[in-house]
């Protein structure tokens, strides 16, 4: 049986770093996979757009069509990068051959909404330096930290290359989706991943997404937010045998 799909894969990452998150993943895949990690507006190389889940989803949807065709594609997303995979299953359902939703959720509750809009505002007035330590506590487990220090440089040097601008209209875009009714028209064959240590937000998340999308299964993986990167290999084996069904 093969282990892949021929839809190319495109991988989503989340707030704050680029598409070479997924290089731990990507080196645990087969060498078949046909492999596009773009960075999401204001990250990386790309240039920030207007702040909503929407837009960002537009710019990316047209950048991979653009550099890759308009082939069906394998959609992996984590975080902000899977709510722009929500959006991009939901609008453009012939896209998508397969779905993975990772540490996701469809509309954060009030107090993060609020939090994202002072993130943005406190980002624009002093940068990103601060933001550092919570997101480190967020993403990973302290042993990881401990046993992965190169790994975890490398996200914090990602972070702070980050264009705040572009930071900022991510963490607005964050305050003000939802994508409850969207998502419920998804029609993709979706895994919903979750960091067995993640905090309770994303766990909720998964269960919805699990209840309401037409067909989804559910699965755990070792670590807390950046589980898809602290657990690489086991995240790159269960998405591998997903899109091969």
């Amino acid at each position: 049986m093969s282990t892949t799909s021929e839809a190319p894969w495109v991988l989503l990452h989340p707030l704050g770093v680029d598409g070479a998150y997924w290089d731990p993943l990507v080196a645990h895949l087969p060498a078949d996979v046909k492999v596009h990690r773009p960075d999401l507006a204001g990250h990386g190389g790309a240039t920030p757009v207007a702040a909503t889940v929407e837009a960002m989803t537009d710019d990316v949807v047209g950048r991979v069509r653009r550099s890759a065709g308009s082939r069906p594609v394998t959609l992996v997303g984590v975080s902000l990068g899977a709510l722009v995979a929500q959006r991009w299953a939901a609008s453009h359902p012939d896209d998508v051959t397969a779905l993975v939703l990772a540490d996701t959720v469809v509309t954060y509750p009030p107090a993060m909404r609020r939090m994202w809009t002072e993130r943005a505002s406190a980002v624009r007035q002093g940068g990103l330096a601060a933001v550092w330590p919570g997101m480190r506590d967020l993403w990973f487990s302290p042993g990881f930290v401990q046993h992965s220090p190169g790994v975890v440089a490398d996200v914090r040097r990602r972070l702070l290359s980050t264009d705040s601008e572009g930071y900022a209209r991510s963490c607005e875009a964050l305050a003000s989706v939802d994508l409850s009714e969207p998502a419920r028209t998804i029609r993709a064959r979706t895994l919903v991943i979750t960091g067995a240590d993640d905090t309770e937000p994303f766990q909720a998340g998964a269960a919805w997404l699990a209840d309401h999308l037409a067909d989804a299964q559910s699965a755990s993986l070792p670590g807390r937010h950046a589980a898809t990167l602290e657990s690489a290999a086991l995240a790159a084996d269960l998405v591998v045998d997903f899109v091969a069904g």
